[in-house]
């Protein structure tokens, strides 16, 4: 077994590749986050595993301040996948990484998301930042930066138009469910 180069089992990574390769489950996981209300502007996130994150809005946007806002967590996702790619594609060239830090960060309109004007209420741009430090010459790192960008899963996604079917399901108050007890009995 070779030795792990930056934390990496090169050998687990070429596994998971083989079971990508010839399984349509592994080469299409689900993903859920199961996002529940917890009063005010706050949220628990329970995930695969027994995980589970929270959110909540700052004070300057009537929130409590209590955990990290979803634009954080978008923020976060973008930062934490690129992370992933560059460690990933760098450590299967070989090369070996003395540190690596990601910026992420972007400008939201608040117009939009407050109803103020029919803009669009999303982040209006996102600027990535990557400092890295390596073995190798800045050319070959400039170089593997399409890559990079190419398989890194949470920035293709805001980069495509993925459908979003929101659904919802409303349930019976009290009152309706009197109405059809009513109903059912004459």
């Amino acid at each position: 077994m070779a030795a792990p180069l930056n934390g990496i089992d090169l050998e687990k990574i070429e596994e998971v590749r083989e079971r990508v390769r010839h399984s349509a489950g592994a080469a299409h996981p689900r993903y859920t986050a199961r996002v529940h209300w917890l009063g005010g502007l706050r949220t628990e996130i329970a995930l695969a595993d027994n995980r589970v994150l929270h959110a909540d809005e700052p004070l300057d946007c009537a929130g409590e301040n209590t955990a990290v806002s979803p634009e954080d967590l978008l923020l976060s996702a973008v930062g934490s996948c690129l992370t992933v790619a560059w460690i990933s594609v760098l450590s299967s060239r070989g090369i070996k990484v003395k540190a690596l830090d990601i910026e992420v960060s972007g400008t939201v309109n608040f117009r939009g998301a407050y109803g103020l004007d029919d803009s669009p209420p999303g982040f209006e741009g996102l600027s990535v930042v990557v400092n890295l430090d390596t073995d190798a010459a800045a050319e070959a790192i400039e170089g593997l930066r399409d890559k990079v960008a190419a398989i890194s899963v949470i920035p293709d996604t805001i980069l495509r138009a993925v459908p979003l079917a929101i659904s919802v399901n409303p349930r019976p108050q009290a009152s309706d469910k009197r109405r059809e007890a009513v109903a059912l009995q004459s």
